[in-house]
């Protein structure tokens, strides 16, 4: 277990002063999704039950990890609430898991495929999460935000060590299908800008009426997302996602690194070409988020 909880936080140190508008609206829905978690984990007590007869202490970890994601979707609604406190995080929970549905309760196979495409995906999830929270980490200002996405970044680490250990497990007992955990791993990729992870962010940041635009939200919180990866982070996460299909060569990563890097630089300017949105770095006040 993390050797922190939100009560641990110092959140008197929050300063208003550096909350940057942009930046707390893509909090907002990673702590709605984030809040989710006792849903995936469900899921996954579900889909991998056939293994828990081999693996007796599967079933214990998928319970911590649910544990420590629940952890930090209440950090990161705990903070949303002090940057935004026009709004009902709460509420605006509640409308995300009843609106925006997840797998189906009664789901017993995976819907990847397998259980090893299933541990794939899981495994681009936390390398993606890990380095995300690396990246807006060295973004944010607001000390108890970093502070926050610096426990976060350490967390999901553990959590790909975890589920690449049980990859690896499922691999040793059962083969490896490397062509297929390619394609699960494309795919997944491919689906990161789902609608579930736009309408998480609308949802936490506009009026519970608010028409809900897909193109313009992705418009909007792509590019500041895509846009705060360094070099580095990007060659990380190359290295993550590599070991999973077999590839952890530093040079290989660091091609694909750059080539992540020119992709999403690519993404970013058709996103702000196609949508006429302002990507200024202003930060409104709270009178205004009102007013707005």
């Amino acid at each position: 277990m993390s050797d922190w909880t939100p009560d641990t936080l110092p959140w008197h140190r929050f300063d208003r002063s550096l909350v940057e508008a942009d930046l707390t609206e893509v909090v907002g829905g990673l702590a709605l999704v984030e809040s989710r978690a006792d849903l995936y984990g469900d899921y996954l007590q579900r889909v991998l039950s056939r293994r828990f007869a081999m693996h007796p202490t599967w079933s214990t970890q998928i319970a911590l990890w649910t544990a420590e994601e629940d952890q930090h979707g209440t950090a990161l609604r705990r903070w949303f609430q002090l940057a935004r406190p026009d709004v009902d995080v709460d509420a605006a929970l509640t409308r995300y898991r009843r609106d925006v549905p997840y797998h189906d309760d009664d789901t017993t196979l995976s819907v990847r495929g397998s259980v090893e495409h299933e541990l794939v995906c899981r495994c681009v999830i936390e390398a993606l999460a890990t380095t995300l929270y690396q990246a807006l980490a060295a973004r944010a200002r607001e000390p108890v935000l970093q502070l926050i996405f610096k426990r976060l970044a350490a967390d999901e680490a553990r959590h790909y060590r975890f589920f690449f250990d049980l990859l690896r497990e499922e691999r040793r007992a059962h083969g490896q299908d490397l062509a297929g955990s390619v394609v699960a791993m494309l795919r997944r990729l491919r689906a990161l800008d789902d609608d579930q992870i736009m309408r998480a962010s609308h949802v936490a940041s506009q009026p519970a009426d608010a028409a809900y635009d897909a193109a313009a939200t992705r418009g909007r919180l792509l590019p500041r997302v895509y846009g705060s990866y360094s070099e580095v982070q990007l060659e990380s996460l190359a290295r993550l996602l590599g070991r999973i299909v077999g590839v952890d060569q530093r040079r290989a990563t660091r091609m694909l690194g750059a080539a992540a890097g020119a992709f999403l630089r690519g993404r970013s300017a058709l996103l702000r070409a196609m949508t006429p949105v302002d990507f200024g770095g202003g930060v409104p006040s709270y009178s205004s988020w009102q007013a707005a």
